[in-house]
């Protein structure tokens, strides 16, 4: 679902999210080391120390997405320190209706990449997608030019760091076969001038289901949904089921890939089974 900023009393227009559901578990993806997991209902407005299973050879990339709906707040992950080994994560909210930041646990997905540079599957070892960081984003627009053209291209950056102190969200626009245009935003009680840069991990990956050399399965796609849930307007989901079941609950991120509607937007996301 999308989730806008605390104020808002009507319910966002329909924007096109994407997602990427990956097995669970550590494995090597096209030379990169990677790890998917959760953090189980622990991550909170403090920063909250998260230990990956796995050390990585260097500083890895990172994306999250939340799991839970613990509270009809308008809340975003944040994260600071992220080493070899470990990375504090927390949860931010915005101040549109009160000044109050405490939030609940929540569940965090993560995937954590080491290195940068082009994904592979084993299907004649295609090029499936790319992964980069971005050191210096703001709310200036920067458009990424991506190493090569692809067909259905859907884009994954969440979240920031915490370098500043407004709420931001990550946005991703005019999304193109070698290109997207990203940038950040911040509710509207805020100036919107976030000046303070920040690091953003993005993935682009084809559409389509995909296994990696490793064997692990991964799976790509997009919906377009106006469904929103937040602390003034009244909760609505948007169920999605994947091509084929995975043998185990898998990670899954997700990423709005349009700019239709108010610019302060996030998407929220929670387990059915």
């Amino acid at each position: 679902a999308l989730h806008q900023e605390e104020a808002i009393t009507t319910q966002h227009v329909a924007e096109t999210i994407g997602y990427l559901a990956i097995q669970r578990g550590a494995g090597v993806w096209d030379g990169h080391v990677f790890e998917a997991g959760n953090t189980g209902t622990v991550v909170t407005n403090a920063a909250t120390p998260v230990s990956f299973d796995r050390r990585f050879p260097g500083v890895p990339a990172l994306l999250t997405s939340m799991n839970t709906y613990a509270g009809k707040d308008s809340a975003h992950v944040r994260y600071s320190n992220l080493s070899d080994e470990d990375v504090d994560l927390l949860i931010g909210e915005d101040t549109t209706v009160d000044t109050e930041l405490t939030h609940s646990g929540e569940d965090v997905f993560y995937l954590a990449m080491g290195g940068s540079g082009m994904l592979t599957a084993t299907v004649a070892q295609l090029d499936i997608g790319e992964v980069g960081v971005i050191t210096d984003l703001t709310h200036e627009v920067q458009t990424i030019l991506l190493d090569r053209t692809y067909n259905v291209p859907v884009v994954f950056a969440q979240s920031p760091t915490a370098n500043g102190t407004q709420p931001v969200s990550v946005r991703v626009d005019q999304v193109m076969s070698d290109r997207f245009s990203i940038y950040l935003t911040e509710p509207s009680n805020e100036n919107g001038q976030h000046n303070i840069a920040e690091t953003v991990t993005y993935v682009v990956v084809d559409a389509g289901v995909h296994e990696l050399a490793d064997g692990t399965r991964l799976e790509v796609g997009t919906r377009t949904t106006g469904a929103t849930v937040g602390q003034l307007v009244a909760d609505e989901w948007e169920a999605v089921t994947f091509a084929s079941p995975f043998a185990s609950t898998p990670v899954v991120l997700t990423q709005i890939q349009t700019v239709s509607g108010l610019p302060y937007l996030m998407t929220r996301q929670t387990a059915t089974g």
